[in-house]
């Protein structure tokens, strides 16, 4: 529709009759209940709410929408003028109040509010039957429009849709007919289950039905439901099936592939097939097929297109136009058996160059597409193929980047030289029907300038060794003594070849750190590696111990030698429980960071030693002093002030050791001379002092079992004076 034609059409303004008829017709204000809420609010209604206009000319309806509270004020200019054209199928708004031309719908246009709460589109006789006769239809005006313009937007998107499935359907054309033993191919290679059928009876049946050879056969031995074997006839795999226990069967859903020769080249043609039956049918199965994808090459095995059948746009059921396979994509393969028949005449063009014959001839099962999508990406695995390196082929298949990172020569047109193998090497690499993994051994070995024998590199393949992996270790040891290292090594201490690898380089890293000859064999060689290891790790864990009581020990200078003090005075053993004392500040460190509590991160138990207000003791189980138990914050007169275990926990079992503590505190109070006795009464004293403060200003836990509760409670729970 052309614009300047509609704007030259006849003006149409409110006539006289409308502005009376909308003036005697004013709103109405009535009550609306919310659905939602049950709220209440004034809403205004219209009797009239749009008032029509209409003419037709040339072929053209130019029809005007007016509103009510418009025409009430006097205005006589309509809203919106909608231009329909049904010889031409168009229709096209201008809005008056924008000035803008729209391509909306009517009833997706902006109206009034006032619009939406009812009321009737009036409209004069003679235009009405006007309307009625341009659109050859008896209904109400707006639903007559709303029906044109939905019709309009319906086949507008069916010629847009006819524009995008026209090539397919065109391209479809190309597909033959299936050969005419589709069927049977499909029910004999297609679907690997096949079956035995025979009647039970004592002893064991004699014969039964092979649904393979389709005859009766003998039954070797005595068969049972559900037993898999061999037909004695035909040397199928089949499963036994007792007549009298089976009903309806089923086999599973398997994929199977057509290639066929098109005007271009060829189709491949992906099918979806599985056999059923219902009880007692067992002579007459059905075959099931359904085409799932069909992808369009040209000769030489380039793919042009490719369609899935589904739903297109929710309307049909079709063939729909999706995306090629420009590379592999193994998530998305269907590995299925490919029908033989149509291949000789394919090869007689360039598909012969892509070696798919050849890996069909030994890999009955493969999805083609997914093949040639890898062929186009990287041509040299039709060489692997030729050369007979299946192993190398399955690995492509998934994975081409690894293959195009192994090329050395991307220029030399023979495998050989391509890999960067000699003649002994490639034969070694064929013989082992050699991985990725095997080949970059081979090409490993020109670096190291030695050989590998054929058995390192298998079980360096098995174990998932790469040569990167010992590059550490190389120049200090050829591969094959590494091979041995490993192996002895993971049988003495039971690890992987990972675990084996790992272990190794940490060692050889902290060694370095600790100054050790890295070179000299017994150390890059450790006839026990893992104790080596071990012993490394504990002794760079003291390292960062001493490190932070370095740093301790210029704050607190004097804690050191009042720890070696300790012993005589505080020592004591039990039949079940023992006391230590720390002999330096190294001792509290490591203490704290095994049980995960404060004395290893804060400050203040290390400057309650330095003015002797109090000191830190360990409590142990007797049997095994050197496991950590307790800790202990004691005043120098034995009266515990706190006792904890991991992560500042109290457990149960320490009400056991009550009484020992209670025996340990007389032998010290014999032990205590003046000295100790005045720092013991200053540290009451302090104590005390610090517990009315810790009151006073609320102090809580915040984290752990305790927390929420006064820490003035928890210590004074804590305390066990010294009574002696």
């Amino acid at each position: 529709m052309i614009k300047k034609q509609l704007m030259a059409l006849p003006k149409q303004a409110a006539t006289p009759r409308m502005l009376k008829l909308a003036a005697a017709n004013p709103p109405k204000v009535r009550d609306e209940r919310s659905w939602w809420d049950g709220h209440i609010t004034k809403t205004t209604v219209y009797r009239y709410p749009l008032y029509l206009r209409c003419i037709v000319q040339d072929g053209i309806a130019a029809i005007s929408f007016y509103a009510a509270d418009t025409l009430q004020l006097g205005g006589r200019k309509p809203i919106y003028t909608l231009f329909v054209n049904k010889g031409k199928d168009q229709f096209l708004t201008y809005s008056h109040t924008d000035e803008k031309w729209l391509t909306a719908m009517l009833k997706n246009l902006s109206w009034p509010s006032y619009y939406y709460k009812g009321g009737e589109t009036w409209i004069s006789t003679a235009d009405r039957k006007r309307l009625q006769s341009y659109f050859g239809s008896t209904e109400g005006v707006e639903r007559t429009i709303n029906e044109f313009q939905e019709g309009v937007r319906q086949r507008q998107l069916l010629a847009r849709q006819k524009r995008e499935t026209d090539p397919w359907d065109e391209e479809q054309k190309q597909v033959p007919e299936l050969p005419k033993d589709w069927l049977r191919w499909v029910d004999k290679v297609g679907i690997p289950e096949q079956f035995v059928y025979y009647q039970y009876r004592r002893g064991g049946a004699k014969t039964g039905y092979c649904s393979y050879c389709e005859k009766e056969v003998p039954i070797v031995g005595i068969p049972r439901h559900g037993k898999e074997g061999r037909c004695p006839c035909c040397r199928h795999r089949i499963q036994y099936k007792a007549l009298g226990r089976v009903g309806f069967l089923v086999t599973g859903d398997y994929v199977v592939y057509l290639l066929q020769k098109t005007a271009c080249g060829f189709v491949l043609r992906e099918f979806k097939v599985w056999c059923r039956q219902c009880k007692g049918e067992y002579l007459t199965p059905k075959t099931n097929y359904h085409e799932i994808r069909r992808s369009f090459f040209t000769s030489d095995g380039k793919q042009i297109s490719a369609y899935e059948w589904g739903w297109y746009k929710r309307r049909e059921v079709r063939w729909i136009g999706c995306a090629i396979l420009s590379s592999h994509s193994y998530y998305w393969t269907h590995d299925g058996r490919v029908y033989g028949k149509t291949l000789p005449q394919l090869m007689k063009s360039g598909l012969s160059r892509t070696g798919l014959k050849e890996y069909l001839a030994d890999h009955a099962i493969l999805d083609p597409e997914d093949y040639l999508a890898v062929y186009n990406r990287f041509p040299r695995i039709e060489q692997l193929v030729k050369a007979g390196l299946t192993g190398m082929v399955k690995e492509c298949i998934r994975s081409t980047y690894d293959y195009e990172q192994a090329i050395c020569n991307k220029q030399a047109g023979s495998l050989k030289k391509a890999l960067g193998l000699n003649g002994p090497q490639f034969k070694r690499l064929r013989e082992n029907n050699g991985t990725i993994a095997f080949l970059r051994w081979l090409q490993f070995e020109a670096l190291v300038k030695a050989a590998i024998p054929d058995k390192v590199i298998l079980w360096m393949c098995e174990h998932d060794v790469k040569p990167k992996d010992i590059e550490f270790i190389i120049g200090r040891m050829n591969v094959v003594q590494v091979y041995n290292y490993m192996r002895r090594q993971m049988f003495v201490y039971h690890m992987n070849a990972r675990e084996m690898l790992t272990t190794w380089q940490d060692y050889l890293n902290m060694a370095a750190g600790f100054h050790y000859n890295v070179n000299e064999e017994i150390v890059y060689r450790a006839a026990k590696l893992k104790k080596r290891h071990d012993e490394l790790v504990r002794r760079s864990n003291h390292r960062d111990t001493v490190s932070r009581a370095g740093q301790l020990l210029q704050k607190f200078p004097h804690v050191d030698d009042i720890c070696k003090t300790l012993s005589e005075k505080y020592e004591y053993a039990g039949d079940v429980y023992t006391i230590l004392a720390p002999k330096s500040l190294v001792d509290i460190i490591e203490e704290g960071d095994t049980l995960h509590h404060c004395i290893a991160s804060s400050d203040r138990y290390i400057e309650r030693i330095e003015r002797h207000e109090s000191y830190l003791l360990f409590l142990r189980k007797t049997e095994d002093t050197q496991e950590a138990y307790y800790t202990m914050e004691v005043e120098p007169n034995g009266t515990v002030r706190q006792i904890r275990t991991e992560y500042d926990k109290q457990n149960k079992d320490i009400d056991d050791a009550r009484a020992f503590l209670r025996e340990w505190q007389g032998v010290v109070a014999k032990r205590l001379n003046d000295t100790d006795r005045k720092r013991a009464e200053r540290s009451r004293v302090l104590r005390e002092e610090e517990f009315v403060q810790m009151r006073n200003d609320q102090i809580k836990i915040n984290h752990g079992d305790l927390a929420g509760k006064l820490l003035v409670d928890v210590l004074t729970a804590d305390l066990l004076e010294n009574a002696a």
